[in-house]
């Protein structure tokens, strides 16, 4: 049959839809908020200019009254930086990036420039001024190589005048700006920051610093950052407890449970659940039950790895546990609007720190605090319906409910609207790619779960707009989710008949087993962009080429096909990576499909018991209902044996509970076959009936085959 193809489940572990985990928070300088912009300005000088004094000329009755002409002159730095912050806030009310917006923003620039330019500052002065200008900048522009230039010189002022945390404030910064463009200097400079503020021991710094080292750390694919990543959460958990600082360690044992989640080494849900226990000792801790985020994020997390693991059974309890958490967290009046979330620090933690109302390290109501932003309140809701239609994936053709959570979530992301000026360009710009990427994420998930029920039109259609999402994002399109939409164009194509076509979609460079050499500057430049995402790549595409490599085979199985010659080398190079993979689901198909290839009878018995098993443990109907199908077609099919006819009633309804028309129309020929066979003539003209309905409805591609 050159038109079998292996069609898919969804799960989480599988298509690894990168946010099924939440996105981890972002440092946040406290009240700083600007509009955002998509495009480089050009900075525009504003001229400061003043009017001579007109003598006054003095009527008779005041002749005598003095009249004074020594008027203070106004204050200029303070004056251009009030008016930049006044032009920046007015751009922020405007409904939409227009020419007006654009001429603000400039005007901002412009004052700050030539307060720095024109005005002769103090030292502190001129520093503060120096970040806001970078900071605008940084934010609401492209220009970063001018940020970096700014914050170059400011630092030497501040090292000079030992305005030691504003030169925190600004290598924090700089680190941002050089990761824009120079990822791995990024990294280096923050290092080396780092061991300077342990030897200063600036403990809160360290902790800011260290953080920025994980989050760029979680944007890379690299192994060797993963690592990097998880020593520095260590770093900052011994920290803590050394400061008594309990919300900073539970704040980094929940993002090294996001860390661990998204490896592919074979002990990540071990390595997961561990820190995500670490999360939970500290649970009930006021500080850290007053953060609502945090609470719903390990419940997403838990969730998520069970679902990962594949053990069925938890994942029904904790998709009940996540519904009642998520929905008295939303109602918590601690989650603000903004999704802000302040972590206290001890003051131990702050020896030698200056505190400021307006840093990363602020004072509020007697208390000190780090703020960063995370999860909003629809942002949350829309990745619970996520993480349930994920949960429920494996059941879908049964009861449906995986579609109803995805097409509601779907709703809810549309009903958004665009993020508003009032947040700074980066912030906003981020929030944007985030929010098109979650409604790329239910478009896939409802696409897969389309394909299992032979819903090839709509299927195409969904993938259609995810085609659309990822053009308008383009280099912000994570690889992983590009590899998920050829996929789905391709089993769409192999559903509707057209192998072909299909098979040129599996053997495209995207998805070929081996990458092709030629697209590592590519890689370079999406790994870039998405950073600013914070989607990291994992091993989702290495699944989907496994995957596409499998329905290759199926396809070019046939003798007769002109690739016929190219399936042994084929499996060759399946066979290490898929026993290899901690994908349950990648090990239950490779077994179905040795089973179905294989000429050996000890080796087809091996592979479908194998595949049986595989279906049993992750609750997966299609598994089952294709190594049924295949153990009546290749063991029983023609022999008058109870057991033979036990098989054939399990495969259709195993077929049915999968919902693909297909497979449903092969499970009842066969079990006609069986039927009639085993001498029930009856009940086999019934099952003839059932498939000859289920023929109809077949595409034609797919009944000339």
């Amino acid at each position: 049959m050159s038109n079998q193809r292996l069609p898919t489940t969804v799960s989480l572990e599988q298509i690894q839809i990168q946010p099924p985990k939440p996105p981890p928070p972002v440092i946040s300088h406290q009240v700083q908020a600007s509009p955002p912009q998509s495009k480089s300005r050009i900075l525009q000088a504003v001229e400061i200019t003043t009017k001579p004094k007109q003598p006054t000329a003095k009527t008779p009755e005041l002749q005598d009254i003095p009249v004074k002409t020594d008027l203070l002159e106004p204050e200029y730095p303070t004056l251009l930086c009030a008016l930049a912050d006044d032009y920046l806030s007015i751009a922020r009310k405007l409904p939409e990036v227009t020419d007006e917006y654009q001429e603000l923003v400039a005007l901002a620039l412009g004052c700050l420039e030539s307060a720095l330019a024109n005005l002769k500052l103090q030292p502190l002065r001129e520093a503060q001024a120096s970040l806001r200008y970078a900071q605008v900048l940084y934010e609401e522009t492209e220009n970063y190589d001018e940020a970096e230039t700014q914050l170059t010189k400011a630092i030497e002022l501040c090292e000079r005048h030992k305005f030691v945390d504003l030169k925190y404030e600004m290598q924090l910064l700089l680190s941002k700006v050089l990761y824009q463009s120079k990822p791995k200097a990024a990294l280096r400079d923050i290092q080396r920051m780092i061991d300077d503020i342990q030897a200063y021991r600036h403990t809160a710094w360290q902790y800011l610093f260290r953080f920025q080292h994980v989050m760029f750390s979680l944007a890379s694919s690299s192994f060797g950052d993963a690592h990097n990543a998880t020593t520095q959460l260590e770093k900052i958990s011994n920290l803590a407890r050394q400061n008594s600082d309990s919300v900073i360690l539970a704040f980094a044992a929940v993002i090294e449970a996001l860390l661990h989640l998204s490896s592919s080494s074979q002990d990540a849900i071990t390595a997961t659940q561990s820190a995500l226990a670490k999360a939970r000792a500290l649970q009930l801790n006021p500080d850290v039950e007053a953060i609502p985020q945090m609470t719903i994020v390990m419940e997403f997390i838990d969730l998520a790895s069970s679902v990962q693991e594949c053990n069925i059974v938890q994942t029904e309890q904790k998709r009940k546990i996540l519904h009642d958490v998520l929905y008295d967290a939303i109602g918590n009046t601690n989650w603000r609007a903004d999704g802000l979330i302040h972590l206290p620090i001890s003051k131990r933690s702050l020896a030698g720190v200056h505190v400021s109302t307006s840093g990363h390290i602020f004072e509020k109501n007697g208390r000190y605090f780090m703020g960063f932003l995370w999860l909003l309140k629809e942002e949350a809701e829309a990745l619970g319906f996520l993480f349930s239609a994920d949960s429920a994936a494996h059941k879908n053709g049964h009861d449906g409910k995986a579609e109803k959570y995805a097409k509601s979530g779907l709703a809810l992301v549309r009903g958004w609207q665009q993020p508003l000026l009032s947040e700074i360009y980066e912030q906003s710009d981020r929030s944007f790619i985030g929010h098109k990427l979650l409604e790329a994420q239910f478009l896939c998930l409802i696409a897969f779960m389309l394909s299992a029920r032979g819903r090839w039109e709509k299927a195409d259609k969904a993938v259609t707009e995810i085609s659309q999402i990822a053009e308008s994002l383009k280099g912000s399109f994570p690889t992983s989710m590009m590899s998920g939409m050829l996929y789905l164009r391709g089993i769409i194509l192999q559903g509707l008949g057209n192998t072909t076509a299909a098979l040129a979609v599996y053997q495209s460079g995207p998805l070929a087993l081996v990458p092709q050499q030629d697209s590592a500057p590519h890689e370079v430049k999406i790994h870039h962009r998405i950073s600013r995402a914070y989607y990291p790549a994992s091993d989702a595409t290495r699944n989907f080429r496994v995957l596409a490599a499998m329905n290759a085979a199926f396809i070019i199985q046939n003798p007769r096909h002109p690739q016929h010659h190219r399936l042994s080398s084929l499996l060759s190079s399946i066979r290490p990576i898929a026993e290899g993979s901690a994908n349950k689901h990648i090990k239950a198909h490779y077994s179905l499909m040795v089973s179905i290839l294989s000429t050996t009878t000890l080796t087809v018995k091996q592979y479908l018991k194998s595949a049986m098993d595989a279906g049993r443990a992750t609750g997966s109907a299609m598994t089952t209902a294709l190594a049924l199908i295949y153990m009546q077609q290749k063991m029983f099919k023609g022999t008058v044996d109870e057991q033979a006819l036990k098989c054939a009633r399990a495969a259709t309804h195993q077929a049915r509970r999968w919902g693909d028309p297909m497979w449903t129309h092969v499970a009842a020929g066969l079990e006609a076959e069986s039927l009639e066979i085993n001498g029930l003539t009856e009940e086999a003209m019934k099952k003839k009936i059932e498939a000859e309905s289920l023929w109809d409805g077949l595409p034609e591609l797919v009944k000339n085959v």
